[in-house]
């Protein structure tokens, strides 16, 4: 090869590992963050499988353009210089293109209109291919894998957007024990929402992968020692076709008691009680609950509690699933769990993700059946 092709192979491939740099600006921050957060499709590679893969596909590109580019002095036919000069214009369309949806997906976190970009940018390789393959038949096959992989890539963008429709910002920012802005104490109400989710008459199983979460609304803001007077919110929840899909819940006023300890509370030691249904519904509720509440009982707006809880059971669904995903893929360093449910997977690169397991030892069992293929794993419970 003489030293003139050597010098435009190492341009052609600079060229277009520079345009995977440049991407990479935009891409490498929101890995270990906004994108770790995602859930994502079944067929989503790890994380450290872009990088070597969009490497590869740049040299084939600068090869691709190389073989297209030296070709240029080799033809005397005007109207085929035009073509190869066609041709690199559509090569350096699609680069610009490539860089766009990095900063779209990644920078600004928007992938609905990513993937509106990626199609744009499939056609552009499309067309690229084409023009090249008039030129040299090899410099069209060096592009083949490339709109391959952002064939699959476009697949990945659709289903991240399709997946996490429902997850806004303030479902992301909700505790996962479901805090409710007018209880003010943390403590007591996780204690309570834990122990409703041992009482049949809230909270059940009616299928074995679903998950369960309660929320409490205080009826009475002002009273801070118990008997406390709650609206209670218990639901059954999976997510099924990318959607949250409720399995079973109920939903009504409720006493709660407890003897006066405030340090530490004994789910063993509560105790409560509920209007019955039907007929007697308003006679227990004045027979429960002091009279000052009984109207905003009565008229109590279901909308609001309901919206918190689908939020709190999408987003701990999710999370969940992303700790399993991490596990599997032995990116964990340790684990702890509460007796709450509450589980705390610490990764290699030292963000921690947080969920409430559908069942107390769940994270055990799966932390367990991995050792073979990960090696131990740190574990700690409270």
């Amino acid at each position: 090869m003489k030293n003139n092709n050597i010098f435009k192979l190492v341009i052609a491939i600079f060229v277009s590992e520079l345009a995977g740099i440049i991407g990479s600006i935009f891409t490498t921050p929101s890995i270990d963050g906004w994108y770790r957060g995602l859930i994502k499709p079944a067929l989503n590679p790890p994380a450290w499988v872009f990088a070597p893969v969009w490497t590869t596909l740049f040299v084939f590109m600068g090869i691709a353009a190389f073989l297209v580019w030296s070709s240029y002095t080799k033809v005397t036919d005007r109207q085929k210089k035009k073509g190869i000069k066609i041709a690199l214009i559509l090569f350096g369309i699609q680069l610009v293109l490539n860089i766009l949806w990095s900063v779209i997906f990644f920078g600004l976190h928007i992938p609905g209109v990513a993937f509106i970009e990626i199609i744009f940018l499939w056609l552009a390789i499309l067309v690229t291919i084409v023009a090249f393959a008039k030129i040299s038949k090899l410099a069209g096959w060096f592009l083949v894998p490339y709109i391959f992989w952002v064939s699959f890539a476009g697949y990945l963008n659709y289903s991240i957007w399709h997946i996490n429709a429902g997850v806004s910002m303030d479902s992301e920012q909700v505790a996962t024990k479901g805090v409710v802005e007018n209880f003010g104490n943390d403590q007591i109400e996780g204690a309570i929402t834990n122990y409703l989710l041992t009482q049949k008459h809230f909270s059940w199983k009616t299928r074995e992968n679903s998950h369960n979460f309660c929320v409490i609304e205080n009826l009475k803001p002002e009273k801070e020692l118990f008997p406390l007077y709650l609206w209670s919110y218990c639901g059954e929840y999976i997510i099924e076709d990318n959607e949250l899909k409720t399995i079973s819940g109920s939903s009504g006023p409720v006493k709660i008691d407890y003897p006066n300890e405030l340090s530490f509370y004994d789910l063993n030691k509560f105790s409560y009680e509920a209007p019955g249904d039907g007929s007697n519904y308003a006679e227990d509720i004045r027979r429960i609950f002091p009279e000052d509440i009984w109207q905003h009982i009565f008229d109590f707006d279901r909308e609001n509690i309901i919206k918190r809880i689908k939020s709190i059971a999408f987003t701990n669904i999710s999370s969940w699933a992303l700790i399993k995903q991490a596990i599997n893929n032995c990116e964990v360093e340790r684990v702890w769990q509460t007796h709450d449910r509450t589980v705390k997977a610490e990764l290699k690169n030292g963000e921690e993700l947080s969920a409430v397991e559908p069942v107390i030892d769940d994270i055990i069992n799966i932390v367990e059946a991995i050792e073979f293929k990960c090696g131990k794993i740190l574990m700690g419970t409270e």
